[in-house]
């Protein structure tokens, strides 16, 4: 009778030996397909596509990320455009907008890109703000705005002189190589100068004058 008993034990340890097998492999795969103890279950992230253009905006920096090559833009009496140039750093692809306003109340406006770092503004008509006038370029950019520069249109002068050993002794020397424009300007309002324009009409260097040089 014993003997029959140690038998049913041996023919039931096949069926559950494969049981506890069975199990234990499922136990394992659980635990590869979970990961380990307080690791999340990976996101698939932003698809990434090789060789497409990347541009990064610095938000915090705003308005003052947007610089103009001078504070002070001034030009001749009959210049009726003018390109400005500008510094845009960590601005890339993003637009400003901008306005040039006269005393007057009337206004010219338009939109700067940058690209590659660098941003530019096309002013146009000059000629149409009043003369002798400081006039503000206002830039916008998102919710922000304020001025970038001013912007000059001489008057009209009343005599003209061009005396051209005044360039030598009065013009500084990063100038005296490039091909600018000098001469005398007399005006009873803003006195006697002598003004170098660039080749685009804008003012490069301006000296105040005295002496019989000044008589009209």
């Amino acid at each position: 009778m014993a003997v029959r008993w140690n038998q049913n034990i041996r023919t039931r340890r096949g069926p559950v030996t494969a049981v506890l097998i069975a199990v234990s492999m499922l136990f394992l795969a659980f635990q590869n397909c979970s990961g380990g103890e307080g690791e999340g279950v990976a996101s698939p992230g932003p698809k990434v596509v090789e060789g497409a253009p990347v541009s990064v905006i610095d938000q915090v920096a705003g308005l003052s990320a947007w610089k103009l090559s001078s504070p002070k833009v001034e030009v001749g009496t009959a210049v009726d455009q003018i390109a400005v140039l500008g510094r845009c750093d960590g601005q890339e692809d993003a637009r400003l907008e901008w306005r040039v306003d006269d005393v007057s109340g009337a206004e010219f406006s338009g939109e700067a890109h940058c690209v590659n770092g660098e941003f530019q503004l096309d002013l146009k008509p000059l000629t149409g703000l009043p003369c002798g006038h400081r006039n503000h370029i206002v830039g916008r950019h998102g919710a922000e705005s304020g001025a970038l520069a001013e912007v000059i249109r001489r008057c009209e002068p009343e005599a003209v002189k061009v005396v051209d050993s005044l360039k030598d002794v009065l013009t500084p020397e990063a100038l005296k190589s490039e091909t600018a424009q000098c001469q005398v300007e007399v005006s009873a309002a803003s006195g006697c100068h002598h003004v170098c324009y660039g080749e685009d009409g804008r003012v490069v260097h301006e000296a105040e004058l005295s002496g019989a040089i000044c008589d009209p």
